[in-house]
């Protein structure tokens, strides 16, 4: 894995107003316009995405959705993962290292407080997400000169990441 960028929903409707399960609310008018707003910050900073693994909440496909048609990408980039559903970050760290670890660049769509709590454990920076808040991580390398005078990229793991791009407001 060399980007991973994690991502809360975009503002969705109230449980109050919708009337619906939680996991069936939609994204409000705003949300969507958040989105797209979003969806423009990456296009400016070239950003493009291998694989979006989404949460099954209506508001997490909806979401990527919109970004996938805004930033012209395939719609067969979207998966849909039951695990990532209120996810904490343990949970998302262990689909993290079993399912994605070692693709390019990829975005995971979730909730917080997990989203958030899980960019902090992997970077070693406290982050707080709001709606359609997205942080845009790059593992550290660190090269390493060998006996033969190479130099050799060594991955770090232990608090790999730097922030690369974030979208916090």
């Amino acid at each position: 894995m060399n980007f991973i960028s994690l991502a809360r929903h975009a503002d969705s409707t109230p449980s109050h107003i919708a009337r619906v399960e939680d996991i069936d609310r939609p994204l409000s008018a705003f949300g969507i316009t958040q989105t797209i707003a979003f969806s423009k910050k990456m296009c400016a900073k070239r950003v493009e995405h291998d694989t979006f693994y989404v949460s099954p909440a209506q508001r997490s496909i909806h979401t990527a959705i919109i970004l996938i048609r805004e930033l012209q990408l395939g719609y067969d980039r979207i998966r849909v993962v039951k695990s990532l559903y209120n996810a904490s970050e343990y949970e998302l760290l262990d689909f993290y290292e079993h399912e994605v670890e070692k693709e390019k660049h990829c975005m995971i769509v979730g909730h917080n407080p997990g989203i958030s709590n899980f960019a902090s454990l992997l970077s070693g920076k406290s982050y707080s997400y709001p709606t359609m808040g997205c942080v845009t991580l790059s593992q550290k390398i660190q090269i390493s000169q060998a006996q033969d005078g190479e130099k050799h990229p060594q991955h770090q793991f232990e608090k790999g990441y730097e922030q690369l791009f974030a979208c916090l407001s």
